[in-house]
């Protein structure tokens, strides 16, 4: 047989009716078993009324779900069949109908209906239960209860609207939640999946909560709109951890994506953020103004509002997942606000503007506090401005530009009143004992690039001044004054306090003639160069004895062997550097 198109095969009927009559109108029928299709059956108890040709009662039974499909429309069933999978085993349901007709518009019901799984694209789900009800064409499901195979717990309602080609989701849930782009396909899905595999998600269910709505129309271009909020905890983004997330987001069909409150919490320090995804390509929502100008293709831009108080790396490695922090190193606090928007098709449009107000952090391993800067990228450069900073109670000023299309910069940097004794042992050289501090002043300027490398290059001048320091006592000096010797250095022939220099920056290395330090009896004069890139050093350093005790200049040519005897050369790689005496002469003074 075929009731309303539902083939049925094996069929039997056992029932009990009864008559009234009186009224020659109805059936009554106490209980009615039909089995079909070997195993499915239905149980009813109710009345048919043959003059209005409708049926009440109570119904229930176990029937396999694909044999409701002849009663979708073909345009509903085409729409459907590519996204809803369901499975072979019975979906199980008890309810009331209110009435039953010959026309399924006018068929009104409801029942508590059990499916074991179900496919949604590639989302799995099961131990599904709702309760159901049908008023002609539209299908409503409240009190929805389901799981997923990895052990997510989701409730919700459906509401499905034939007529109106409509329906409508809402769901809750609680665990990983993978189903959401798994339910989903095309950009949205690339979209959706690529903002999931950023996270590291929590092992607990519970520190996991959902809820998303989402409506369907089923048109001749099929259209979306889904919004929801998400909130987690213990979980890291793009490798940042955080304590706490939440984020509220709206998607659709058209390619626009809106997060318009992303909150992120680590320890005290949080940020509050707000995304906008733009990929539209059909804008006809006007298509007779001339305010919009409808783009060919997809605009594919991303805009973006942070206002943090989060490590300055954390925020850099959410927005910037590559982002390395080798050089500059903002691991402390760093109270920011930045906008922008990137643009994915055309880089030359991405710009952002960003203002920091006391932050903390290192730059290539030498601290810094009380950071204030702004900085803005547009056109494809990237300036910051007016950088101060407090580095070892000293105080610094910089300024940066680069110009990532030509892949050429400028830089300039101020330092006054440094404390010269903790550099030296930030720097590495923690068995560095002195009585003074000392304090370093300088300043550089330069033009900078990058070769085919990646390799920085620079050129440019700049000097430096140290004042009131041991300078003789500085490690890397150690194996030079062992070349003098003690009696030399002893404070019997004064001590050496200040150095000065001037310096060029030529492609890839620092050189300097002029590094000089004072000393009323032996003073220190060195030339050479460091090379950046490879941390290779080659000095040539000469002490000048008896400089002011007797008329050195005057004296030059006879001092002249004797100043060679106290040459010597520094060279290495990195902190592997050694000392080499220059001449065959050894120490004069023991």
């Amino acid at each position: 047989a075929e009731v309303y198109k539902i083939p049925l095969t094996d069929i039997k009927l056992s029932t009990m009716l009864s008559f009234d009559e009186k009224q020659k109108t109805g059936i009554y029928i106490d209980r009615a078993r039909l089995t079909f299709n070997k195993g499915e059956y239905l149980d009813f108890s109710g009345e048919v009324d043959h003059k209005a040709k409708k049926i009440t009662g109570d119904l229930s039974g176990r029937i396999i779900a694909t044999r409701f499909h002849p009663l979708l429309d073909e345009k509903t069933r085409a729409f459907i069949d590519p996204i809803v999978k369901l499975g072979d085993e019975p979906l199980s349901f008890s309810g009331h109908i209110e009435k039953i007709t010959p026309d399924i518009k006018g068929i009104q019901a409801s029942a508590s209906v059990k499916f074991p799984s179900v496919r949604i694209y590639d989302a799995a789900y099961k131990d599904i239960s709702a309760t159901v009800s049908v008023d002609g064409l539209t299908i409503k499901a409240k009190d929805i209860l389901a799981a997923t195979p990895e052990g997510n717990r989701i409730d919700g309602e459906l509401e499905l609207n034939i007529p109106d080609d409509h329906a409508y989701i809402s769901l809750h849930s609680s665990g990983n939640p993978a189903f959401v782009y798994k339910t989903s396909e095309g950009k949205a899905r690339v979209f959706m999946e690529s903002l999931y595999n950023k996270i590291k998600w929590p092992e607990k269910n519970e520190s996991v909560e959902m809820n998303a709505r989402v409506n369907f129309f089923m048109k001749p271009k099929p259209c979306f709109y889904l919004v929801g909020d998400i909130v987690l905890c213990n979980f890291s983004y793009n490798g940042v951890p955080f304590d706490y997330g939440s984020c509220a987001y709206t998607l659709d069909s058209n390619q626009m994506s809106l997060l318009p409150r992303v909150v992120l919490q680590q320890g005290k320090n949080s940020a509050l953020i707000s995304l906008a995804y733009d990929n539209r390509v059909d804008l006809d929502i006007f298509p007779h103004s001339d305010m919009f100008n409808i783009p060919s293709k997809g605009t594919d831009k991303l805009y973006f509002d942070v206002d943090s108080t989060l490590p300055g790396n954390s925020i850099l490695k959410f927005l910037v997942p590559d982002w390395k922090h080798d050089r500059l190193d903002m691991s402390g606090s760093s109270p920011v606000k930045v906008s922008g928007m990137i643009d994915f098709v055309n880089s030359a449009n991405t710009c952002f503007e960003a203002k920091l107000t006391d932050g903390q952090g290192e730059w290539s391993g030498i601290p810094m506090k009380k950071i204030t800067t702004a900085i803005t990228m547009k056109n494809r450069v990237v300036e910051v401005k007016d950088l101060t900073a407090e580095l070892f109670n000293g105080d610094l000023a910089f300024a940066y530009t680069y110009n990532i299309a030509d892949n050429k910069g400028k830089i300039s940097i101020n330092v006054d009143k440094a404390e010269f004794a903790p550099l030296v042992k930030n720097l590495g050289f923690t068995d560095f004992a002195t009585k003074k501090i000392g304090s370093l002043t300088g300043d550089m300027l330069a033009d900078l690039s990058y070769n085919e490398k990646d390799e920085l290059l620079m050129d440019g001048k700049g000097k430096m001044s140290l004042k009131d320091a041991d300078i003789l006592d500085i490690p890397v000096l150690k194996g030079f004054t062992e070349i003098l010797g003690k009696s030399v250095i002893s404070s019997e022939w004064g001590e050496i306090s200040s150095a000065d220099c001037n310096f060029t920056l030529e492609k890839d290395h620092f050189k300097s003639d002029s590094v000089q330090t004072n000393g009323n009896a032996i003073a220190l004069s060195a030339e050479g160069k460091y090379y950046w890139n490879t941390s290779e050093t080659d000095f040539k350093v000469r002490a000048k004895i008896l400089k002011n005790i007797l008329p050195f200049e005057l004296v030059s040519k006879f001092m002249d062997p004797l100043s060679w005897a106290l040459e010597a050369r520094l060279y290495g790689k990195g902190k592997d550097i050694k000392w080499e005496q220059s001449s065959s002469i050894k120490r004069l003074f023991k």
